[in-house]
């Protein structure tokens, strides 16, 4: 398999969710083996998010595009416009206010895809709420 295949593009869709999506992006960090591409689709935040979204931009390692709506596309839309961008073939589409702890499950994740062609999806599973109110993922078979 070339690493080509096995990098990710993190995808999320932000409605001002801008406090979580920082704190998403900084778990993101531990997951640069896999992950080399973040895509934020910015659903027309209000004017304080978006300033906190271009300071994230700037201060992101991994590479990350930051599209800006004028309006509210809704979720679907923005999630389609995000894969339209995106420069690899795994998509991990998370919510903002989720953080990744495991970089296990995301290579679980990118094994379950490649011994199983047929599947189009994986999904994690909720395993609890931080008291930041942040969502804890992990590979769900």
């Amino acid at each position: 398999m070339s690493t080509h295949h096995n990098k990710i593009s993190l995808l999320t869709i932000n409605y001002n969710s801008t406090e979580y999506l920082e704190k998403l992006i900084k778990s993101s960090k531990k997951l640069q083996k896999y992950i080399n591409e973040i895509i934020v689709i910015d659903n027309n935040s209000n004017l304080n998010n978006r300033n906190m979204l271009k300071r994230i931009e700037k201060n992101t390692p991994i590479n990350t595009k930051l599209i800006r709506n004028k309006i509210n596309l809704g979720f679907f839309k923005a999630v389609n416009q995000g894969i339209g961008v995106t420069k690899n073939n795994l998509i991990l589409l998370i919510n903002p206010d989720c953080l990744i702890t495991n970089a296990d499950s995301i290579n679980e994740m990118i094994n379950f895809i490649h011994k199983n062609k047929n599947n189009v999806v994986v999904g994690g599973s909720y395993i609890k709420t931080t008291k930041e109110k942040f969502n804890i993922l992990q590979l769900k078979e």
